[in-house]
């Protein structure tokens, strides 16, 4: 059984939306190939006009190849001075690991604000992960969640590492029940925790 107070999160973190300002970064998760196109595209329609900076995992494996990514972000405008590769995990590349290196690399540079997308489905766990890095690096930041470019929910697709094909619409269920099981694990902050980060975000 899904939480209440999950699904409450789950439209606060879908319906987000961040300030005015300029963040320090706008992060895209690391995707299989087939979401090339529907995140360097997002991303670089809404970082471009504001001349953000991209920042994307500079990994290779599971499907995900940052040169590709790279290529794409710098077709749609993005100059190379404002492409920034995150070093990659040194083992298998997951959400969890993934945000390891991008909190560690928010506060190495003292990043105050960042951006992040990732497929609809998954934008959730992505956010509490990072949070939860975040607190860990003892480095609390202003971090939004900003929704891609529509989603085809009903046309099958590969994720999770290249390893998984499904339709969009079926993550749905499947995705918080990860983040029950992996809060469970402790490798997730409790959910009451990260709906106080989201009321507390602008204070830091």
């Amino acid at each position: 059984m899904i939480d209440q107070k999950l699904y409450q999160l789950n439209t606060m973190v879908l319906c987000d939306v961040p300030p005015a300002n300029k963040p320090d970064a706008f992060y895209i998760f690391s995707e299989p190939a087939s979401f090339l196109e529907l995140l360097c595209d997002a991303a670089a329609s809404i970082a471009g006009p504001k001349k953000i900076k991209v920042a994307i995992s500079g990994g290779v494996g599971n499907g995900y190849d940052f040169r590709l990514w790279h290529k794409r972000l710098r077709e749609n405008g993005i100059k190379e001075d404002n492409i920034v590769l995150i070093a990659p995990p040194e083992n298998e590349t997951s959400s969890k690991t993934e945000t390891e290196k991008l909190a560690l690399h928010a506060k190495m540079f003292g990043w105050q604000e960042v951006w992040i997308t990732a497929p609809p489905y998954q934008q959730t766990r992505a956010f509490m992960h990072l949070i939860t890095e975040l607190k860990k690096q003892f480095h609390p930041i202003r971090v939004y969640n900003m929704i891609a470019l529509p989603l085809n929910w009903h046309k099958e697709i590969v994720h999770y590492q290249g390893e998984t094909k499904g339709r969009p619409v079926d993550f749905i269920r499947s995705e918080l029940e990860k983040i029950q099981k992996h809060t469970a694990q402790g490798d997730l902050l409790p959910v009451e925790q990260v709906l106080k980060y989201l009321e507390e975000r602008e204070t830091f």
